[in-house]
């Protein structure tokens, strides 16, 4: 005996090919028989050569050995597969499949398949084979090379006709691809709604479409979902759509003109039902599908269960604000209703079993664990459930639909504010005050960076109102009949908050500025708290001097606010200077103040100012750095040799006070002398003779006053060799910088004597300069001003009436 089966049986698809036989009590296979499995010429089934080895097995209940054994079924992979195609036409597919080792592990090479043994030979879907596409039932026989008498099985094969929906649910008017498979090519088909699965178009069953196979036994046809025929969910109220009691089922079955229906040739399954049932989803519109909390919008319900209760609508699945009394759905699942739009979900919605739902609220009404939470804006999925939802509860989250809820808007007359400013702030949008239902902006409500801030406006919203709020408002005023308002605020706590004036308010950076009403629709708007910004000018100056310090965006002045100051403070080690400035109402400031003489030279000083509103400090404070410089020192000429004559300079010190010490790498030059500084911390020195000090740079320190007081400043005098000054230039190229130079004189202080050089013809015996040299002091004759360019250092030569002499230190 044997048996033949593919799975799926679908026409047309790659099929698991199954097929099992016995082999006879003679019928011993040996590695390298052959296993024969033959299709009838009109199989239908497509072979795709050459098969697909590895997707290929073979298993035998006992395998040959010595002697033989019973194992449990080994599965392995043939030696070979091969594919022939006999008959008339051709067309008679046989397929040969090499015995292998049935028991490779005992590594004889020599287990074949036993006598009396059960064999199965499997080509798995990627083997090649395709259903045909046809349904029908077939025919194939195997035999063995191990029968002498050919010992051939037949075995059937079943293709069943199928119809398949390219969704199985959705809205009312969608379109839907139909797909049949398995009929005869040019054969008509009807496709109709088999209400009851018995298979017969009965009068009170609608067609859905009647068209012509194409000539690959398959047809197409497409539908357009609607209510009727088809009933909401996947069945009528009361239906099934189970067999064999199936009534009122969305089962879409398919006759054609040759008998065969879903599942031919067999009986309809189950399985085939629930694979043809399309489900019309539930549908909601909503009407204007855009509109403001606040607003009422039309909500259509489509295809819902018929006469059920609205029980639940849900923003985003989770937020629960169901209204109380909807109105049931109608006989065919339909209903509208106008539902307004709240700020934040109710406290109660309804509860009870009676139909409608009678929406009893226990104590103040407060059944909604959800209740005040704030409705999200924007592009919002709404859910909206039956106390059914459908017919299938594991779907019910398929009821829903986009509802755009805008925030009111707002605009203000500026959009960067600082601290204690009025700020005036529009709005629409918001909910309407119509008749006995007011609605107001009350104070509280109103933030900045979750900060509320005081309403300027005088309160005109019902006493009511304000007493209803949580906690009880103050003041608040009452929006139009369009939901409009203007109102000003101050950009600080309302009056009487504690502090008076958060931080959060002078904190530089963009706000949510948030405008909330009391039926909870919201508005929001970015608002800049503007950068704060100090600056002291000159940004280097010296003790005692007095410095300009500008502040912008610190705080308003506001006659009707807070009283508001900064206060500014100079500190330098222990010693500090304050000055108390009062904005203006942009927040603007400009102060002087005198460097405290008790500041070290050098140093970093703090100057940092600090907000006060209220009389309180708001703990808000901005710094900046100035610089002391280190004083100053100036020697000329700049480099000399030992015992040479020089004026030291200083600028920058302490005033009045004495100069200590000058010394020349570390030598004391400054004698009995007694120096002070001016009143602007200078002094000057001349005649200031050049310790003897070996040739090179040494450092030059100058020490003013004493103890605390004392400052020092530094810098470097070069020590050149006796006579001789620096890298000498050859007068003929100090003559070829222009023709506006006569003649050089040179004093040697050290010799007391004259050098000189005149570019006349007549001296060229007599001059006794022949170049000058770097750090040297000459007298230059010219005979109209001029400017002199000596490696990059300008030399400015001028002549006043007539006289023309200049002393220089040559670069």
């Amino acid at each position: 005996n044997g048996t033949a089966t593919v799975f799926p049986d679908d026409p047309g698809d790659p099929s698991r090919l199954k097929v099992e036989f016995e082999t006879s009590a003679t019928g011993e296979l040996i590695p390298g028989d052959e296993i024969i499995i033959t299709l009838e010429d009109d199989f239908g089934f497509e072979i795709v050569t050459p098969l697909v080895l590895n997707q290929i097995t073979i298993s035998s209940t006992i395998v040959t050995n010595d002697p033989p054994i019973s194992v449990a079924r080994q599965t392995v992979a043939p030696d070979g597969v091969n594919v022939d195609f006999t008959g008339d036409e051709n067309d008679l597919a046989q397929i040969t499949v090499t015995v292998p080792d049935m028991s490779p592990d005992e590594g004889s090479g020599a287990n074949g398949i036993a006598a009396l043994s059960t064999v199965q030979v499997i080509f798995h879907q990627g083997a090649g084979i395709v259903n045909a596409h046809e349904a029908a039932r077939y025919q194939t026989t195997i035999r063995t090379t191990a029968d002498v008498d050919p010992h051939r099985l037949a075995a059937g094969l079943v293709v069943r006709a199928r119809l398949l929906l390219a969704d199985d649910d959705d809205d009312r008017g969608s379109k839907e691809t139909l797909l049949i498979l398995g009929i005869e090519g040019r054969e008509s088909v009807t496709v109709w709604l088999d209400n009851d699965g018995d298979g017969i178009r009965d009068s009170s069953e609608r067609d859905l479409c009647t068209v012509v196979a194409d000539a690959d036994d398959t047809a197409t046809c497409e539908i357009v979902l609607n209510n009727p025929p088809f009933f909401p969910g996947i069945h009528g109220l009361g239906g099934s759509c189970t067999l064999p009691d199936m009534v009122k089922c969305n089962f879409i079955n398919f006759v054609g003109s040759e008998g065969r229906s879903t599942d031919f040739p067999g009986e309809l399954t189950q399985a085939s039902v629930d694979r043809q049932i399309m489900r019309l989803l539930p549908h909601v519109e909503f009407s204007p599908s855009s509109a403001n909390v606040g607003d009422t919008v039309t909500v259509s319900l489509f295809d819902y269960p018929p006469n059920a209760p609205v029980d639940q609508i849900l923003i985003l699945k989770t937020l629960n604000i169901t209204p109380l009394g909807i109105p049931l759905t109608g006989p065919s699942g339909e209903v509208s209703f106008g539902w307004t739009i709240p700020g934040v979900a109710p406290a109660c919605i309804p509860t009870g079993t009676g139909l409608p739902p009678t929406g009893v609220c226990v104590g103040k009404g407060d059944n909604n664990p959800d209740a005040g939470v704030r409705v999200p804006t924007g592009l919002r999925r709404i859910d909206i459930y039956t106390g059914e939802s459908g017919n299938d509860p594991s779907k019910k989250d398929d009821n829903d639909a986009n509802l755009t809820i805008s925030g009111a808007n707002l605009s203000l007359s500026h959009d960067t504010v600082i601290a204690n400013q009025d700020l005036t702030i529009s709005g629409n949008g918001f909910s309407e005050s119509i008749g006995g239902a007011a609605m107001c902006i009350v104070e509280g409500q109103i933030t900045i960076g979750n900060v509320a801030v005081e309403i300027d406006d005088d309160s005109d919203c019902p006493a009511a109102v304000l007493a209803a709020q949580v906690p009880p408002a103050a003041e608040g005023i009452l929006l139009t009949t369009g939901g409009t308002f203007t109102i000003t605020v101050r950009v600080h706590d309302p009056v009487g908050a504690v502090p008076a004036l958060s931080s959060s308010l002078l904190n530089e950076a963009t706000h949510e500025l948030k405008v909330i009403d009391t039926n909870g629709a919201e508005g929001s708007l970015e608002v800049t708290i503007a950068e704060r910004s100090l600056e002291v000018t000159p940004s280097s100056a010296r003790p005692r001097d007095v410095v300009t310090i500008i502040g912008r965006n610190f705080i308003a002045a506001n006659t009707d606010g807070l009283s508001s100051t900064v206060n500014v403070e100079y500190a330098c080690g222990g010693s500090s200077r304050t000055v108390t400035a009062d904005p203006d109402v942009s927040g603007n400031f400009r102060e002087t103040l005198r460097i405290p003489s008790g500041c070290a030279i050098p140093s970093t000083n703090t100057l940092s100012a600090k907000i006060s509103a209220a009389g309180k400090e708001t703990g808000v404070v901005e710094t900046v750095t100035h610089e002391i410089p280190e004083g100053l020192i100036t020697i000329e000429p700049a480099r000399g040799i030992s015992g040479a004559r020089v004026t030291v300079r200083g600028e920058g010190f302490r005033t009045f006070e004495t100069v200590e010490k000058i010394e020349f790498g570390g030598l004391g030059t400054l004698g009995g002398r007694t120096v002070n500084t001016d009143g602007n911390g200078d002094f000057e020195i001349e005649g200031l003779q050049v310790p003897g000090l070996d040739p090179g740079i040494h450092a030059i320190k100058v020490e003013v006053s004493t103890g605390t007081n004392r400052t020092t400043s530094s810098t470097s005098f070069e020590i050149l060799e006796t006579g001789v000054f620096g890298a000498p230039t050859d007068v003929a190229d100090v003559y070829a910088m222009s023709d506006s130079l006569l003649r050089f004189f040179r004093f040697d202080n050290n010799s007391k004597t004259w050098t000189f050089n005149d570019k006349r013809d007549e001296f060229a015996d007599a001059n006794t300069l022949e170049d000058l040299v770097s750090g040297a002091v000459y007298w230059f004759l010219i005979d109209q001003d001029v400017e002199l360019d000596v490696v990059g250092v300008l030399l400015t030569l001028t002549c006043i009436a007539e006289d023309c002499w200049n002393q220089v230190v040559w670069p």
